[in-house]
């Protein structure tokens, strides 16, 4: 454990498995540059997470370095353990700026606080997050808990989409049809077997 300083200095003990929750720092044993982050879902998971983006296309200083050295040249340790995410944003914005203060070399590009980087969301990185999560769910590393699941189906029941008007109906159908017309019986026959099959219809 590393000593903390800050409003929230006296809270360091909290630094036990009680909490999951932590802010975290890495650091590459052979230069001393350090990255300092926080996460909900506990260092391991995060740790994951920097590794996954990183070796999937992330252009960050601190993805670049995670690359370009094999993981035991840099040390994770948790610097603060709390649960309450607006302290972990608080502590988290400390320790960038003290850091910075005692001259030691930061990969991060933001002062912290911000979630994931502080950085703008891009579509290139909504499609990076989607393919991670899929990652970590094929992987069963991405599950929820029985009352998460419980509130997530009571807040999608009765859910219904825009109701369409008979006008949409209309331009529904006429479009079917305009789109059928270029099709031959035969062909048609052929479509409805593959959708039996399960196998999809590519338009050239």
């Amino acid at each position: 454990m590393v000593e903390h300083s800050g409003p929230h200095s006296g809270k360091i003990a909290m630094a036990n498995r009680t909490y999951k929750g932590c802010v975290y720092r890495a650091t590459l044993i052979r230069t001393g540059m350090a990255y300092i982050g926080k996460s909900l879902a506990g260092l391991k998971t995060r740790r994951y997470v920097h590794y996954w983006h990183a070796r999937n296309g992330l252009k960050t200083p601190f993805a670049h370095a995670l690359n370009a050295y094999i993981d035991e040249a840099f040390i994770w340790e948790e610097l603060f353990c709390s649960d309450d995410d607006a302290l972990l944003k608080a502590v988290e914005i400390e320790q960038i700026a003290a850091h910075k203060a005692r001259g030691v070399k930061l990969y991060n590009i933001s002062a912290g606080g911000d979630g994931y980087n502080g950085a703008k969301w891009t579509e290139e990185r909504r499609q990076r997050q989607m393919r991670m999560i899929d990652d970590r769910r094929k992987l069963g590393l991405l599950t929820h808990t029985p009352e998460t699941r419980k509130t997530l189906s009571e807040k999608a029941t009765g859910r219904k989409g825009p109701k369409m008007t008979a006008a949409g109906l209309v331009v529904i159908s006429e479009t079917k049809k305009a789109y059928w017309a270029n099709f031959t019986p035969e062909q048609r026959s052929e479509l409805a077997r593959k959708s039996a099959l399960g196998i999809k219809h590519r338009q050239t």
